[in-house]
């Protein structure tokens, strides 16, 4: 006998722990295929989430890119839950990514083509946008803010109770583990799975409103080497604001260092005016200037951790996003990562070929694991080329330029659509681990 579509999660209780662009997208996915494909009664899903509301650390303001190349398609997830056109409407400007030295003159531009069924191959949203867009595609009573899941407790049968903070707990027929780089379950339930730091820290911020935006930033984002090992990256946040990050290797401890620093109104007013600048040196305007331009309060510290797919295989209970593989933000990949992470796991579990959880949660760990892998190692070689100095960041660049001359050539004997951004990624790795810049510090 055919087993019925949707027996794996008919009526089950189904808890999604965080609140962020992967939980969100498993939820809405599920819901939306389980009604799709006439499952009843339908699963309860549960989504819980720390944050008081979906505002809260919307000040941030930090802002994402939402590709479709093969290797994100968050714009086709996004298009499958029914939520692109409302993200469509959130679309900042500057959508191409550029690869420069220090002086805003880029050796490679990346734009990428069109993609058969989208009306454009890449957005740049907030991140508040985004999630926003998320959650009003689901029920309210599905999501449910101020709750802080602190632990989990497998329990005899495949089920798990989760604490949380409040004192209370409920008991869940499965569990989908969404709650970031830094997951209290994944602490709890696999405690040798630790982020791995890269070596590298970053100071972010924003600028105030600005009129008008550089002429640079409204053409994309920047990828940027600079000249004693500090790497840049800037990009618009919304129609008036630049956000921009600068990195540089340090010990682990740093990061934290930093963190207080930033934290201390007199210590921040110190950093900015007498650390940033080192940071900047060398720099070539319109960045310093969004430098000048920061409130300090609006800094802070970011360590560049991450962490290789694990064996997805606890019974009851799946990681997905930066819980289960988490990529620092060298990778530009996270937000797409999870979101497809979720789309493909709701796939999975509505698959009638699978007999059981543990089945479907391997299929999904088969298809995404792959992926996500390749989303890390690109942040390795991106670590690689913007820290790169003297020699290797000369070499570096003559290869990223030589590989946007070919790419030039392509698209002028086969016309714009002869070179996808795959393909174009593909080149770009390659000038990477030709200029022998990917070494990764740890």
């Amino acid at each position: 006998m055919e087993p019925e579509l949707g027996h794996l999660v008919q009526g089950k209780r189904i808890a999604v722990v965080g609140g962020a662009m992967g939980g969100l997208a498993f939820a809405l996915a599920l819901r939306k295929l389980s009604v799709e494909r006439g499952v009843h009664p339908l699963p309860s899903i549960q989504v819980f989430e720390r944050d008081v509301s979906a505002a809260e650390r919307a000040d941030r303001g930090y802002s994402l890119s939402v590709r479709a190349d093969p290797g994100s398609m968050g714009l086709q997830v996004l298009q499958r839950l029914g939520r692109l056109e409302d993200c469509l409407k959130h679309n900042e400007p500057g959508q191409g990514m550029h690869i420069s030295r220090h002086n805003f003159r880029p050796l490679l531009q990346i734009r990428g083509g069109e993609v058969p069924g989208l009306p454009v191959p890449r957005i740049r949203i907030t991140r508040a946008n985004l999630r926003q867009a998320l959650l009003d595609g689901m029920e309210p009573e599905m999501i449910h803010f101020s709750k802080t899941v602190v632990n989990a407790e497998s329990l005899p049968g495949g089920t798990t109770r989760l604490s949380f903070e409040d004192g209370s707990s409920g008991v869940y027929d499965y569990v989908v583990v969404a709650d970031g780089a830094n997951s209290r379950i994944r602490r709890a339930l696999l405690p040798d799975q630790q982020l791995h730091y890269t070596g590298y820290i970053a100071v972010a911020g924003k600028t105030p409103p600005l009129k008008p935006l550089p002429p640079e930033l409204l053409q994309g984002q920047w990828l940027m080497m600079g000249p004693k090992g500090v790497g840049a990256f800037v990009a618009v946040m919304n129609q008036a604001q630049a956000i921009y990050s600068l990195s540089f290797a340090a010990p682990k401890t740093r990061s934290a260092e930093l963190q207080a620093i930033l934290n201390n109104p007199q210590t921040q007013k110190e950093f900015f005016d007498n650390e940033l600048p080192k940071l900047v040196d060398g720099f070539v305007e319109p960045l310093p200037a969004l430098i000048r331009a920061t409130d300090p309060s609006s800094l802070w510290a970011i360590a560049a951790n991450d962490l290789m797919p694990f064996a997805n295989d606890l019974p009851g209970v799946v990681f997905i996003g930066d819980a289960w593989h988490a990529m620092s933000p060298f990778a530009g990949n996270g937000a797409n990562m999870a979101m497809r992470d979720g789309l493909e796991l709701a796939e999975e579990l509505l698959n009638p070929a699978h007999a059981s959880l543990a089945n479907a949660q391997e299929a999904f760990s088969e298809r995404a694991a792959p992926r996500s892998r390749d989303a890390i190692k690109d942040s390795h070689r991106n670590l690689g080329m913007v820290h790169s100095q003297g020699w290797r960041q000369l070499v570096t660049a003559a290869l990223i330029w030589v590989t946007s001359r070919i790419i030039d050539i392509v698209l002028w004997v086969k016309g714009s659509q002869g070179l996808g951004t795959a393909s174009m990624m593909r080149l770009f790795r390659a000038a990477q681990d030709g200029s022998g810049s990917t070494k990764r510090v740890a």
